[in-house]
């Protein structure tokens, strides 16, 4: 045994260096070691799918997984702009997602949990830590120019992973890609590939939950708030952001939904329709005022909720509407309304069948039952049907989209349907309840009869407007605009006369004096039946319009309003392929109006809105397409499918701006307010 200490001190001072510069080197090689093997043992990436099927356009969600080993930890999404701020402006390499073509792209903003943030005295900056396991919801958005087929690419994942001590990886996974586009886009919207095959800026790690479903929730909520898809109106993203939003908040937006249809004017008829019914029905003596009222908006909500879903299952979205416009439910409805009149008049008074009435309710035999109550509500509802309103039409569409096996489910169209149509049904309640509570009051027997009279007359005013629907509908022109006004204002001259006493029906008690209560009622139908009168010289008459469905022999001035309100001139083409072809010629977009003869707020929007000199100075710019769908014609039933399936909607009306180049700029549904229409054509003028 040697025991020289020199020796030994010699010989620990050679080993220690020798010690030295191998953990140096170890030191040195270990992170080159641990990116070559770093993907295995410190993160793992993993891809929920790899392959799946779109339509040209159209989005689709993967779930992107990186397991990071325990006491490592990677960096968030947006590090990058972080490091921007440093004052060297590097630091750590974010998380990174790319797509090798520009066939595929992230649209909108990547859903990730929230990083732990801290500061970096090394790289002088703020970092952003994932630790465990981190799960992505990235939404994607497909070329809307691709044709049918079968498309390959490849998704790479970058991360940065590092203890800290400062060991750090780079793991790094690319997947092939292959997914098949089943459907063309018809008309091709803004290109939606991207310039660099990545989109950094639109990251965003605002997710507080790692769970699936709420990180699902937001990045469709969040495709909403970023991006204008094709069929998509603001009723529609309101109806889809309403359900992201929660059960409760979709029930509150489908109330408030239902108050706000009560102000648009298919629904006026059930006014003097609801009044009329419970004013005749008031003098049964076994008739219940609260019981009927109830029965009656329960009838309503029936006619919403099961009906218009059960059409919208059993054909499309529109099925209910397309019901309610056909010519002959038009004649029905008209013969119901001239029917009432003259029962409202005293001519004679109406029993129904007792074997219908057995079926719709065993308990009677005569025509003040519950039966005949829930009969009416279903009967005049449907009059409100003639326009399909924007969160009705996404509720039908989302029931017949789900039935047909694509998107969405029943759960809440069927819910939204119940809260719409109870906040629709609350105010004919009340009205039901309305004249039941004037038959209680003193001397009430002599002026209820007036009251029903001059109902009489304005039921036979409606039925002479539905009339004009089959009229128009059929093209027949048998009921021109000038006709409809005569009559009218026959019905107006009539109601005044009776109003101040110049006749009296069989019913009536001789007027001893004119109240003045009866004068001010004359004054106000005076007032009308001339302003319906000076119509008959082609000037508008307002909102009356929305009810005539005929057309003019001659152009309406509208100088109230300026500009014509003749919206069918040479200016309107129903050709839609031959305004394509104009508008690449003149360079001008394109206004689609995809519209129908039957549908009122149609009419209100073509007779009021249009006009208007801010309006038309806007529509003078474009090429003007009418796109009727509700005759009965190949073009008409084109058109709907057109509107239901490239466009995703069933509302009516419906406008859509387009590029020269067919591209879609904007779309939204009906919008009687004339600044909010003036802003939507600008968009396609940038203006």
């Amino acid at each position: 045994m040697n025991t020289n200490p020199t020796l030994s001190i010699h010989s620990l001072k050679r080993y220690g260096i020798i010690f030295l510069i191998s953990a140096f080197m170890y030191s040195f090689t270990m992170p080159l070691k641990a990116f070559q093997t770093g993907l295995k043992e410190h993160a793992i990436i993993t891809l929920d799918k790899q392959q799946f099927s779109v339509k040209a356009g159209d989005t689709t969600l993967i779930r992107i997984s990186i397991d990071i080993e325990k006491g490592w930890h990677a960096y968030d999404l947006q590090q990058n702009i972080r490091n921007k701020k440093s004052g060297s402006g590097i630091g750590p390499s974010p998380t990174l997602i790319k797509f090798s073509s520009k066939n595929i792209a992230v649209i909108g903003r990547i859903v990730a949990p929230k990083s732990d943030i801290s500061y970096d005295s090394t790289f002088e900056v703020q970092i952003g830590t994932w630790h465990g396991k981190v799960s992505m919801i990235v939404p994607l958005i497909v070329k809307n120019t691709l044709k049918k087929g079968i498309y390959k690419d490849s998704l790479l994942v970058e991360s940065q992973v590092c203890t800290d001590e400062g060991i750090c990886t780079y793991p790094s996974k690319k997947y092939p890609i292959t997914f098949m586009i089943t459907q063309e886009a018809i008309n091709v919207s803004s290109d939606t590939s991207v310039q660099d095959g990545t989109l950094i800026s639109m990251y965003s790690d605002n997710a507080s939950d790692s769970s699936e479903t709420n990180i699902q929730k937001s990045t469709i909520t969040s495709i909403k708030k970023d991006t204008k898809k094709s069929g998509v109106t603001e009723s529609q993203a309101e109806y889809n952001q309403a359900k992201d939003d929660g059960v409760f908040s979709f029930l509150w937006a489908a109330i408030l939904a239902g108050f706000a249809a009560l102000t648009t004017p298919c629904v006026y008829p059930m006014i003097p329709i609801t009044v009329s019914f419970f004013t005749k029905r008031a003098e049964k003596a076994s008739a219940k005022s609260v019981a009927d009222s109830l029965v009656f908006a329960t009838g309503i909500i029936v006619t919403f909720t099961i009906l218009g879903l059960l059409f919208a299952l059993l054909s499309n979205a529109a099925g209910i509407r397309n019901f309610a416009n056909n010519p002959w439910m038009n004649i029905f409805l008209a013969s119901i309304f001239i029917l009432f009149a003259f029962n409202l008049f005293g001519a004679f008074e109406i029993m129904l069948p007792t074997s219908l009435l057995n079926k719709l309710n065993s308990a009677s035999s005569k025509g003040n039952s519950f039966g005949s109550v829930l009969l009416m509500g279903i009967t005049f509802s449907i009059t409100s049907f003639t326009c399909t309103l924007g969160f009705v039409a996404a509720a039908f569409g989302e029931a017949a989209s789900a039935v047909k096996g694509g998107e969405g489910d029943l759960f809440y169209p069927m819910l939204g349907m119940l809260g719409f149509s109870g906040a629709f049904a609350l105010p004919f309640f009340l009205l039901a309840l309305f004249p039941s509570q004037l038959s209680k009051m003193p001397k009430a027997g002599t002026w209820m009869n007036n009251v029903k009279v001059v109902l009489g007359f304005l039921e036979l005013a409606l039925a002479i407007s539905y009339l004009s629907r089959m009229d128009a509908t059929w093209e027949l022109g048998l009921l021109s605009r000038e006709t409809i006004l005569a009559f009218w204002v026959g019905c107006g001259l009539l109601i005044t006369m009776y109003i101040l006493g110049l006749y009296k029906l069989k019913l009536d008690s001789p007027i001893q004096n004119i109240s003045a209560p009866r004068l001010v009622f004359a004054l106000i139908f005076a007032s009308m039946t001339f302003y319906l009168l000076q119509g008959m010289n082609g000037r508008s008459v307002g909102e009356f319009e929305s009810f005539i469905y005929s057309d003019s022999a001659t152009p309406i001035a509208a100088a109230s309003m300026g500009g014509s309100a003749d919206t069918k001139g040479e200016e309107w083409t129903e050709d839609f392929q031959a305004a394509l072809k104009l508008a690449k010629e003149k360079n001008q977009p394109i206004f689609l109006d995809f519209t129908g003869v039957t549908c009122t707020n149609c009419r209100k929007m073509e007779k009021n809105v249009f006009p208007r000199p801010v309006i038309a100075a806007l529509m003078q710019k474009m090429i003007k397409v009418r796109m009727y769908t509700d005759r009965d014609k190949p073009e008409d039933k084109a058109n709907e499918k057109m509107m239901q399936d490239e466009y995703k909607s069933a509302e009516l009306p419906l406008y859509v701006m387009l590029t020269p180049q067919g591209q879609l700029i904007d779309q939204t549904g009906y919008t009687p307010d004339t600044e909010k229409f003036q802003k939507f054509l600008k968009k396609a003028l940038n203006e």
